[in-house]
């Protein structure tokens, strides 16, 4: 060690790598506490499907999945997943030390219905873009916001944001 300062690190397989400054006075003995290595983290590799779930691990925010976390091997960890118009699911996970363990969440839909009575009954029903039927129709849809549009050809089109609840019946009349 320098009498300047020397960059000193300590790493053994399987715990996080020891690093800090040490200095000595020239023409003297130095004696530093025992230093304990930590264990290394492992990896969470994680992945939602539908893929762009917020995700949390021990209630604290991470990021959007897919992504790759290091957490504790020590303890075992609550991974939560969010995600607009799904239940939240929530999974537990342990980790090897210096491993990488792939964790996988499959959110199911947090579905709503709306009753349409649609007049003429011809009319076509299309939601987000997509053609879904014709006249009157129970809509199955995630709990989040979708544009609805009823149109025919020779009527003006009838377009509406709507957002079912799950936990309510609801129905909406619509005469072009």
């Amino acid at each position: 060690v320098l009498e300047t300062g020397s960059d000193v690190s300590i790493s053994a397989e399987g715990y996080k790598t020891w690093q800090q400054r040490l200095t000595v006075t020239a023409g003297s003995t130095e004696i530093y506490p025992e230093i304990k290595l930590d264990v290394a983290d492992g990896i969470l590799a994680i992945t939602s499907n539908p893929a762009g779930a917020a995700v949390t691990i021990d209630g604290g925010y991470v990021g959007i999945a897919p992504l790759s976390v290091p957490v504790s091997p020590l303890k075992e960890h609550r991974v939560e997943f969010f995600l607009e118009g799904y239940l939240k699911t929530t999974q537990t996970a342990n980790v090897v030390s210096d491993e990488t363990t792939p964790l996988q969440a499959t959110l199911k839909p947090n579905i709503g219905t709306i009753k349409l009575s649609v007049s003429p009954a011809d009319a076509v029903v299309t939601v987000d873009g997509r053609a879904v039927g014709s006249g009157s129709t129970n809509l199955a849809l995630p709990a989040k916001k979708h544009n609805l549009v009823v149109s025919k050809a020779g009527y003006q089109p009838y377009k509406v944001a709507i957002t079912p609840n799950p936990r309510q019946s609801q129905s909406l009349t619509i005469s072009l």
